[in-house]
């Protein structure tokens, strides 16, 4: 995507120009990602691609959904139910994980290092997002 497209996209959807930046460490960033994660485990718990998914209203596979289980569930109610999830998947990985840390060393080597400071504190931001922080 083009730099002056990307600054577009990042300026309407999360009104700050940095997130557009592979390589910043916004906090804006954050959101969106929470947001990416919730619509992926939505869309693989319904068996649907999420191409699919991003590309529907969530209210239109709320009603498939009760189409095909007979149980109503709303739109709030699938994000929640994500989270859920997401939540789950947390906790089993601090579990049966290494337990020490959950950003890959990989990150931090080579010729392209992430700053871990600046990691940490969007994590803490994603963390306090999804409840965990």
């Amino acid at each position: 995507m083009p730099k002056k497209e990307a600054e577009k996209m990042a300026t309407m959807f999360v009104r700050d120009v940095e997130a557009a930046y592979p390589w910043s460490y916004s906090e804006s960033k954050v959101r969106p990602a929470v947001l990416w994660e919730n619509l992926h485990i939505i869309a693989d718990s319904l068996a649907v691609c999420v191409i699919a998914l991003l590309t529907t209203p969530l209210k239109l596979w709320a009603g498939a959904y009760k189409a095909v289980t007979g149980e109503g569930i709303s739109e709030e109610e699938l994000m929640r139910t994500a989270e859920r999830i997401r939540t789950f998947e947390g906790l089993f990985t601090l579990k049966y994980g290494n337990g020490k840390d959950d950003l890959s060393p990989r990150l931090f080597e080579g010729e392209v290092k992430l700053d871990r400071e600046k990691l940490e504190e969007m994590k803490r931001v994603y963390y306090s997002l999804r409840g965990m922080g």
